[in-house]
């Protein structure tokens, strides 16, 4: 028959009991035996001695033949109490082994018993502990399929309700608007959530769609054809400059390619193959008489110079390099 828990524990208490008490006990005689052996053990073999010493003095002293009688009387008397003493020794002994095996072997049921409880109480916390997940586990489910359940039942009411809102009215001072209308106020929509003569962005109201905030004037790049060194351009204006397109970063009367203000766009590409040459046109008109420089652009990082004309247009770029490199030769050497 399976015991309880309780029942377990009870018995263990009641065995913890037992035990405490007998080891009190063991405790106690084993104190009592240290104590004995603590005093003075009796030398009966010198006080055997002793007597007969004495006896066998006496005798002398009156009769040898008597001494003689008497010593052979002590000596078997002596004799025959030893046999008796050791006899009773072993009797002793023979008694209390059988009661010390008893109590080693009620020692040993104790000891089983508590590890058969500790390991019945181990077992029942398991089992118990099992229990109570799977009843989690299953109240959780319920819980779930009732989400669930409600969640399904909430998605097919919202898609009965039409998604849509009332027609919107503009909201006027001493005006009532009742529960569920929305007004447009200052660029934002709300929604009175009761009858109300309240300004919206009261407690009556529910902002529904809040007005946004103005947008900045966009700044948008400026075709400004071919570069102008008599000019200044603006951020954002393109310019061409010796095939090669440039955007301004930033207000600038700078060089493109020169100066950092200017992002290259669309880089010069490489010339083409020559084509076969068209047939000889007509003499045209006398032209203009041509452009002079009237100022020089000098690029001391790369030791170029660029003049421009007096039409505006840039002329080819001269490398100074060679010159510099020469006259440094000719000063060094």
């Amino acid at each position: 028959m399976r015991l309880s828990l309780e029942e377990f524990k009870r018995e263990a208490d009641a065995d913890e009991a037992r035990r405490a008490a007998y080891q009190a006990q063991q405790a106690k005689d084993l104190a009592l035996r240290q104590q004995q052996q603590r005093q003075p053990s009796v030398d009966w073999n010198a006080w055997w001695a002793a007597v007969d010493a004495r006896i066998v003095a006496h005798i002398r002293a009156h009769d040898d033949y008597v001494a003689n009688e008497m010593g052979a009387v002590i000596a078997a008397e002596r004799k025959d109490m030893r046999g008796h003493v050791a006899e009773r020794v072993m009797e002793l002994h023979r008694e209390f082994e059988p009661k010390l095996a008893a109590e080693e072997e009620r020692l040993g049921t104790i000891s089983e018993k508590l590890r058969v409880a500790r390991w019945v109480d181990s077992e029942f916390i398991a089992q118990a502990l099992t229990e109570l997940r799977q009843a989690f586990e299953r109240a959780l489910e319920e819980k779930e399929r009732s989400f669930e359940a409600r969640l399904a039942a909430l998605a097919e009411h919202l898609k009965a309700v039409p998604g849509r809102l009332p027609p919107v009215k503009i909201w006027r001072e001493g005006c009532v608007v009742y529960e569920g209308e929305v007004a447009s106020f200052e660029g934002s929509l709300w929604q009175a959530q009761r009858d109300t003569g309240q300004r919206p962005s009261g407690s009556d109201w529910v902002c529904v769609a809040r007005a946004g905030l103005d947008g900045a004037d966009g700044a948008e790049p400026k075709p400004c054809g071919v570069y102008d060194t008599a000019k200044t351009y603006e951020r954002l204006d393109i310019v061409g400059y010796e095939g090669s397109s440039y955007l301004a970063r930033r207000d600038t009367r700078g060089v493109p390619g020169l100066d950092p203000a200017w992002q290259l766009l669309a880089a010069h590409g490489a010339r083409g193959e020559r084509g076969a040459p068209g047939p000889r046109g007509l003499r045209g008109d006398k032209g203009e008489t041509g452009a002079t420089i009237y100022s020089w652009t000098v690029d001391a990082t790369k030791y170029r110079a660029i003049f421009f004309t007096t039409d505006g247009k840039p002329g080819p770029e001269l490398n100074l390099w060679p010159l510099f490199e020469a006259y440094y030769n000719e000063v060094s050497g």
